[in-house]
């Protein structure tokens, strides 16, 4: 559960200062139903994304929110929240997620003890009284976060057989080529037999390799 209705029933409180964007891009039809009927009876100014996006679209939505909440039940790794974090949001997420790479990291956020309205709230509360400040904080993440090692990420989330996504939604306005055609369209880098792998979303869907990494 990412726990939609105990966050819009608590951002309900504060639906004069806020526009909020819902995205569901997956998962079943009818909780899409259900978030629209509360963000209607809460009488919320906002909007659900059902229809998928691009990694380019992600990334402007990330880059656009001033507020990230991101409260799964459970989660190994999050790119999600990584991208948002190095883009400057200010986010919200659970202290019972095992995100020890942000703990020591220098890296800022809110973490809230329980998924509820009243803890939901109280976070909300604070950010938007000192909003300005907030946002300066919380643009500092960018240096920590491009200093985080992803093979120790892999050490810790990686099984076998298992391939990882490099977060690589931002490039310091570097363009990301594929190493297999060169283009620079969807490129996501993944650790394949030990090496970081950069392949535009054709060459993924064709499982495409490197010469030196088909042998």
């Amino acid at each position: 559960s990412q726990h939609h209705l105990e966050i819009l029933e608590a951002l309900s409180k504060f639906r004069d200062r806020i526009f909020i964007v819902v995205p569901l891009t997956y998962g079943q039809l009818n909780l899409h139903e259900i978030v629209k009927a509360k963000i209607k009876e809460y009488d919320l100014d906002g909007v659900v994304l059902r229809d998928y996006l691009s990694n380019e679209e992600m990334v402007a939505l990330k880059r656009i929110s001033d507020i990230t909440i991101f409260i799964p039940d459970t989660d190994a790794f999050s790119a999600f929240l990584m991208e948002a974090l190095y883009a400057g949001s200010i986010v919200i997420t659970g202290r019972w997620l095992p995100y020890d790479w942000i703990d020591g990291n220098g890296i800022y956020c809110h973490r809230i003890n329980e998924p509820t309205v009243q803890e939901i709230q109280t976070a909300i509360l604070k950010i938007l009284e000192n909003l300005e400040e907030e946002k300066v904080k919380s643009l500092q993440n960018k240096e920590p976060i491009k200093k985080l090692d992803p093979k120790t990420w892999a050490k810790k989330f990686l099984k076998d057989g298992w391939q990882f996504e490099k977060f690589s939604g931002f490039g310091d306005g570097k363009p990301i080529t594929c190493d297999i055609c060169g283009k620079r369209s969807a490129v996501r880098g993944e650790l394949i037999n030990g090496k970081w792998i950069y392949r535009c979303s054709m060459c993924r869907s064709k499982n495409l390799l490197p010469k030196e990494e088909k042998s």
